[in-house]
């Protein structure tokens, strides 16, 4: 993306409390997870308008590029905003949303906004855009839960805004910052630089462990160190540099419940872990069938028949 790019705004804040259960007696359940993550997609989807796309990363995240939003945002008067455009002003609902906007944003890298400059014009309405989501979805009586929020010009950036500042607090990046933040962040912070492909890059680095040290390596260097089909991204993706589109995800084509324990050959364990996987399954797919209309027409079990926890799984339809 350009700098006047997509600007996705992330949003992170689905948390309940739950009791703690032994692993070998119970298994986590999800399902309110899941409940209130649907309950967050309804309220925003409901507020979003003008070509704005969401794409849902988790159970309790989403990215927002609500690109097409910024230049009808309800703070600012259209015809206001055109005659300053045709006297080079910054229109005044601009600089009243500005100020609102420094207010209850943490800016990163405490630098002021600079209204003269067209990125920080784009990114302080979707700031405002991104406080009014995170009060609908606190405000809502079906949710109540807090949101935070990360304002960039990509999807890297917009998540990694989102884990600033936590809780229930919502952080803008602007691009001029950009450089010097990447400088000292780790390498493991950055999406999609975790696991193997992080210690790669580390090892490449010289045991060095920022996005800085990786930043120092040479194309051909990266290229040894992962591979020439992810070296240019890594290349980019190290400067804050991000292409990736903001999609929508469509429906999920299957829904499963497991759980993963010691191997047994107890009738009466493995009895009362199928109704318990059953029964979460079952509760899903009548939720799944209620908010699509849709019934699954295949059942399918897996399982491993052997001593070997690395057995060969078997499958029965």
């Amino acid at each position: 993306m350009g700098q006047y790019g997509q600007q996705p705004v992330l949003l992170h804040g689905i948390r309940e409390e739950g009791s703690a259960s032994a692993k070998s007696t119970s298994k986590a359940c999800l399902q309110r997870y899941r409940q209130a993550s649907s309950e967050i997609m309804r309220v925003l989807g409901g507020l979003l308008a003008h070509g704005a796309v969401m794409e849902k990363g988790g159970l309790d995240e989403v990215f927002i590029d609500v690109t097409y939003m910024v230049a009808g945002f309800e703070g600012l008067e259209e015809e206001e905003a055109e005659g300053a455009r045709q006297r080079a002003e910054v229109p005044h609902g601009l600089r009243e949303l500005a100020v609102a906007v420094a207010g209850y944003s943490v800016v990163e890298g405490g630098v002021q906004i600079d209204l003269g400059l067209e990125s920080d014009r784009r990114l302080v309405v979707a700031a405002a855009i991104a406080k009014r989501l995170r009060d609908a979805v606190l405000s809502d009586k079906a949710c109540g839960y807090t949101c935070s929020a990360g304002i960039a010009q990509n999807k890297m950036l917009a998540k990694l805004g989102s884990a600033r500042n936590k809780p229930a607090q919502q952080t803008l990046i602007l691009p001029r910052v950009v450089a010097g933040l990447m400088q000292s962040l780790p390498v493991a912070k950055i999406r999609g630089l975790g696991g193997k492909l992080g210690a790669a890059l580390t090892l490449a680095a010289g045991g060095e462990q920022t996005a800085g040290a990786v930043q120092a390596l040479s194309l051909a260097a990266l290229t040894r160190a992962v591979g020439q089909e992810r070296a240019r991204w890594v290349f980019n993706i190290v400067r804050g540099m991000d292409d990736e589109a903001v999609k929508p995800k469509g429906l999920i084509k299957s829904i499963n419940s497991c759980k993963s324990f010691n191997p047994t050959s107890n009738l009466a364990q493995i009895s009362r872990w199928m109704e318990v996987l059953a029964d979460e399954l079952a509760d899903r797919m009548a939720d799944d069938e209620w908010e699509h209309k849709r019934v699954a027409s295949t059942l399918v079990l897996h399982y491993r028949a052997s001593s070997n926890q690395q057995g060969p799984e078997r499958s029965v339809r």
